[in-house]
């Protein structure tokens, strides 16, 4: 079986089959491969289901021609320099392909985030009754947003590719973290009461997830 192995200072084995199908292993530092091996082998049936579901997620979500960006399905089309629309989407140069763009893309994402996100932050803060230290874009794969405990808010690049309404969600999540910082019952009241559906924006950011890891992965 192939996998990736990651060592650390940890104390235990532990395996991650990620969005793509590719398995990693964290191991200790001083952990033997043949002890490695036998614990892939007693986890087999495991791995093998999450390997074949996830695999077949990222087929249904690879680039299909389009690049989701505020809730839109813009089309990507050849051209003879990279341009960008939010009308009518993206142009790449002939003979590159999308990753191969990523720094364009990924400036057109942190340039909208950062016109978009302080506004939605400062609109829901007045609401809330609270207020952050900060406001910071970043580059983060697996966490749309986070919520220092001094009160700093981040928040990925990568969420302009979901919907309004979804990055609302994500805004008045961070901002709920300024007065509980856990996921408390509490938490989530402060949540609800702010966006009532607020389950319905949050599940359809996992759709934005696998479509970006079918174009950036």
């Amino acid at each position: 079986m192939d996998y990736i192995l990651t060592r650390s200072r940890r104390k235990t084995l532990s395996i991650t089959v990620r969005s793509d199908g590719t398995v990693e292993v964290k191991a200790p530092l001083n952990c033997s491969k043949e002890r490695i091996e036998k614990f892939l082998t007693e986890k087999s049936d495991w791995i093998e289901k999450y390997v074949t579901e996830n695999k077949a997620k990222a087929e249904q979500y690879r680039f299909s021609g389009t690049i989701p960006f505020m809730g839109k399905q813009l089309p990507v089309t050849e051209g003879d320099c990279f341009m960008f629309s939010a009308e009518t989407g993206f142009t790449i140069p002939k003979g590159r392909s999308i990753k191969e763009c990523l720094p364009q893309l990924e400036y057109v994402y942190r340039k909208a985030a950062a016109e978009h996100l302080p506004k939605r932050v400062r609109y829901f803060s007045e609401i809330m009754g609270v207020s952050p230290s900060c406001v910071k874009i970043n580059g983060a794969e697996k966490r749309w947003g986070s919520c220092s405990g001094r009160g700093t808010i981040n928040f990925s690049w990568r969420l302009m590719a979901a919907s309004p309404e979804s990055i609302d969600y994500v805004v008045v999540h961070e901002l709920a973290h300024l007065t509980e910082l856990n996921h408390s019952p509490r938490f989530w009241k402060i949540v609800a009461d702010t966006l009532p559906d607020y389950k319905e924006r949050q599940a359809a950011l996992t759709e934005i997830t696998l479509k970006l890891n079918g174009i950036f992965r």
